[in-house]
């Protein structure tokens, strides 16, 4: 009885440390998930816009939607423009387009884009379950699981589990300039408006900039800011004013309050007739409005290259448009050069008269220059400190923007990023090379500025792909999707990311800074460090027990360890090896050696987005060979 007693003793320990252990596990997980669910959106509520997490949406409500958000409840929809939901979740249609004289019923989901014949089986048997990693599969998913707890307060939530050791064999990161190296927190500082160059004094309401312009000139340059933005002015519970709206439009709209503007009384002046949305291949956002003499006005804002290639005109001191010379282009493109070397991002805005003719449409050129505005994002403190570690850990990061070349260089310059032999590139020059031409360009490859999401996508296919790289990427927006998908590793920004961009990323990085992107790649690092040290564990065991019993029977006639005793082995090395070997916290020394070359190791080749650790999860005897 004894030998009974001692087996099923050892069976109950081993399932009762494995149940313990998946019951956790199912706790933190069930915590994720309800992270992952947690998403706010901004709603209008007693006549008053505010941010609001959707599992507090209560009837009446009425719900504001931008690009990439989910549509929180089932709804009627009121008003827009240029609106497009995915229902392919719900119904298997890609795009439902609505028109603003439509009414249609949103529904909820939807998104804006593992004897002696006796005695001889019993020793065959529990030399096959000794043989048999069984603990493998747990000490896996320990490992796993408890980086992925550990992430979480960290500010990382990692949505998929192999995720966690893929990040450790990254050997590139691909990373956004806006929000993720720097603050996200934008200021105007500069100005050119007039033919001058004026600085804006954040703490002189009334009259911020350093020199006075006129009224006319005023008027419309609060125009441009108020009635072409998809930013709010809000009234906070404490009675403070609040900004809801992306960072940049937030730094305008700042400017604008400087002017002792209301908000609200500048919107009444005009009706709005069509909007054009920001869009990031087209880098520009557009609005028609009537004025209230009826005439129809448009005005224009983006980014400061495009935006000056569609002016003709600019504004006058006394506020008329005047002709713009080709010695005025030339001058305006270098302020704008001057202030993206200060590390200014730049912005132009416009207007044009438009005929009533063309009442729904908006003008595509021969617009008036009213001014350029510097916007400064300042570095996150930290981030010229991680750039360094991941260089040190032979991870090479390269920054991906939509911004102005010579802010994307001045930036990575101060991030550490770009070197004294490292290139940075245009888009639109990299998408026109051949792949042999990308492929010998990327190594030294630092910067891509003026870049489309096809540009991102590209890059991250040639460095998979042409140069074998294991690739993280960020992204934020809508049309970040594809990279973040065809990437080894989606990074979604938390924060600024929309919902498109989260359903499509492996980690959302909860804090959307670059700092948090290299503690995931050590945690990661840890993973395979922690598996690696108990699959060494369990085969020192293993052969030991194994060859120890193989030659006693070959040489004596019997085995020096019984099943039982075998089986107590087999149960202390599986559950309190993995136990104790999974849960090993990274140090700092694993970001001063190279990534793993993973690529050669297992699943890109063969299965996409599956790891080495959900192989070895799936099969014991699989496992065992390898």
């Amino acid at each position: 009885m004894y030998d009974g007693v001692g087996i099923i003793l050892c069976i109950f320990l081993v399932v009762m440390v494995t149940a313990i252990s998946d019951y956790k596990q199912s706790l933190q997980f069930r915590d994720l998930d309800k992270e992952k669910r947690n998403i706010f959106v901004h709603v209008t509520r007693n006549r008053n816009r505010q941010k609001v997490a959707i599992c507090d949406l209560v009837v009446g409500d009425i719900v504001n939607l931008s690009m990439g958000d989910q549509v929180p409840a089932d709804g009627l929809y009121i008003s827009g423009y240029s609106l497009a939901i995915d229902e392919s979740s719900l119904s298997g249609e890609s795009d439902l387009v609505i028109k603003e004289k439509e009414r249609p019923f949103l529904l909820s989901g939807t998104k804006v884009q593992d004897g002696s014949g006796i005695m001889l089986v019993t020793s065959v048997v529990t030399i096959l379950v000794v043989a048999v990693p069984e603990g493998l599969p747990l000490a896996v998913t320990l490992s796993l699981a408890f980086a992925m707890k550990k992430l979480m307060n960290d500010r990382a939530l990692v949505r998929h589990l192999s995720a966690c050791e893929t990040m450790g064999s990254a050997s590139c990161i691909c990373t956004d300039k806006t929000g993720t190296l720097t603050t996200n927190h934008m200021v105007v500082t500069k100005i050119w408006t007039c033919g001058e160059e004026k600085r804006v004094e954040n703490n002189r309401p009334g009259n911020p900039l350093s020199s006075s312009i006129s009224e006319k000139v005023t008027k419309t340059l609060m125009h441009a800011i108020f009635l072409n933005t998809g930013a709010e002015v809000v009234k906070g519970k404490d009675g403070k004013t609040e900004i809801l709206g992306s960072p940049t439009e937030t730094a305008l709209l700042e400017l604008g309050l400087l002017f002792q503007r209301d908000f609200r009384a500048q919107r009444k002046e005009a009706k709005t007739i069509n909007v054009e949305p920001f869009n990031s291949v087209k880098k520009k956002m557009s609005v028609l409005v009537m004025l209230p003499g009826g005439s129809l006005r448009a005005f224009l804002k983006g980014a400061s290259e495009v935006i000056l290639g569609l002016c003709d005109k600019i504004l006058g001191k006394d506020g008329d448009s005047v002709p713009m010379s080709e010695e005025q282009r030339k001058h305006i493109t270098n302020v704008i050069n001057g202030f993206a070397c200060e590390a200014l991002r730049t912005i132009c805005l416009a207007f044009k008269d438009a005929d009533k003719t063309s009442e729904e449409s908006i003008p595509e050129n021969n617009y008036t220059l009213i001014a350029v505005v510097g916007i400064k994002d300042p570095v996150r403190p930290g981030v010229k400190e991680a750039v360094k570690t991941c260089l040190a850990a032979g991870i090479v990061v390269r920054m991906v923007t939509g911004d102005n070349i010579n802010t994307a260089k001045a930036i990575a310059k101060e991030c550490g990023i770009l070197t004294d032999d490292g290139i940075a590139i245009e888009g639109s020059d990299f998408r026109d090379k051949s792949t042999q031409e990308m492929k010998e360009l990327i190594p030294k490859l630092q910067v891509m500025a003026r870049s489309l999401p096809m540009d991102k996508h590209k890059l991250v296919t040639i460095l998979r792909k042409e140069c074998n790289e294991v690739v993280a990427v960020t992204g934020d927006g809508t049309n970040d999707a594809p990279a973040l998908h065809e990437a080894d590793i989606g990074l979604a920004m938390g924060i600024a990311g929309t919902e498109v961009a989260k359903e499509s990323a492996d980690v959302v990085i909860m804090d959307d800074n670059f700092t948090t992107i290299v503690t995931v790649a050590k945690w990661g690092r840890s993973v395979y460090i922690n598996i690696q040290k108990f699959v060494q564990f369990q085969l020192t065991v293993n052969i030991v027990a194994l060859m120890t019993n193989f030659f006693s029977a070959c040489i004596a006639g019997s085995a020096p360890l019984t099943a039982v005793q075998l089986l107590w082995v087999n149960m202390i090395m599986d559950t309190l090896g993995a136990l104790a070997l999974a849960t090993e916290p990274p140090h700092d020394g694993l970001m001063k050696q190279p990534p793993l070359k993973e690529r050669a190791l297992h699943y890109k080749y063969h299965v996409e987005k599956y790891s080495w650790s959900e192989y070895l999860s799936v099969d014991c005897a699989w496992s065992t060979r390898v």
